[in-house]
């Protein structure tokens, strides 16, 4: 699996996921680049 970890959504963290679905709930992009980067990847 690729170091960025954005190739399989199994290689998502625990403390990712929770990330994750708190921003797509809220509805806002968060300022961390490295979330950012890893939404765009999952939006891909």
């Amino acid at each position: 699996m690729p170091p960025d970890g954005l190739s399989s959504r199994a290689g998502l963290s625990d403390a990712y996921e929770r990330r994750l679905r708190i921003v797509l709930t809220q509805g806002h992009m968060p300022q961390n680049p490295a979330i950012e980067a890893g939404l765009a990847g999952l939006n891909r």
